[in-house]
């Protein structure tokens, strides 16, 4: 199965996707502009076919540290309310009763 696996990816629709997009990324390393147009004309113009790949500066792999290393992230609190009654009222919706007080 595991050696098949090169081959399914090869012919599936994940690797012509991930193959017109493959520049992208790596077109930012010229700065956000550059990034912006050359990465959107390599992938919408020549949508895979262009006849090279930009290089990344590294592996992703390299770019990871070690969880000790790493500042934890802190989320804020989720928002309990989503939906704001005058403005249900206010449109008309009709939906007083449900948010009866």
């Amino acid at each position: 199965m595991l050696d098949a696996y090169p081959k399914m990816l090869q012919d599936s629709w994940l690797y012509q996707e991930l193959k017109q997009v493959r520049n992208f990324r790596p077109w930012f390393k010229y700065g956000m502009w550059a990034g912006i147009v050359l990465g959107t004309a390599d992938s919408l113009i020549f949508k895979g076919i262009a006849p090279w790949t930009i290089s990344h500066p590294h592996p992703d792999h390299e770019a990871l540290v070690p969880k000790e290393q790493a500042k934890p992230i802190t989320y804020p609190a989720p928002v309990r309310q989503i939906y704001n009654r005058s403005v249900w009222i206010r449109f008309g919706f009709g939906l007083d009763s449900i948010w009866s007080d």
